[in-house]
C-alpha cells in the first residue's frame, strides 16, 4: 500500500459527510478536501511529488493539473475528487 492510499480513507469519509458535494466541482471538492484533510498544502504537495505554489494554484482555480497529477490527486483523495472531473471545467 502506497503513502497515499493509507491516508485517503479517513479524509474521504469526512469529505463525502458534506451535504453538498455531488453538486461541487473537481476544484470546489480539492479545495474542501484540502481544507479539511488536517495536512498543510506543503506535506500535500510532498507527498503529490508537486510544490505548494502548485497546490494552491490547483485549489483555488487558478490553473488545472495535469492528466498525472489529476490521477495522483485522486489517489490521495481515495475518490473524492476524480481526475475524469477536472476536464468539465
Amino acid at each position: 500500500m502506497t503513502k497515499v492510499q493509507k491516508i485517503a480513507p479517513s479524509v474521504l469519509t469526512k469529505v463525502q459527510s458534506g451535504r453538498n458535494l455531488a453538486r461541487m466541482n473537481a476544484r470546489e471538492r480539492f479545495e474542501r478536501w484540502l481544507d479539511e484533510c488536517g495536512r498543510s498544502r506543503s506535506k500535500v504537495a510532498e507527498e503529490l511529488g508537486s510544490y505548494p505554489s502548485q497546490i494552491s494554484r490547483i485549489a483555488s482555480g487558478e490553473r488545472r493539473p495535469s492528466i498525472d497529477m489529476a490521477t495522483k490527486i485522486e489517489l490521495l483523495t481515495g475518490g473524492a475528487v476524480r481526475a475524469t472531473d477536472w476536464a468539465n471545467l
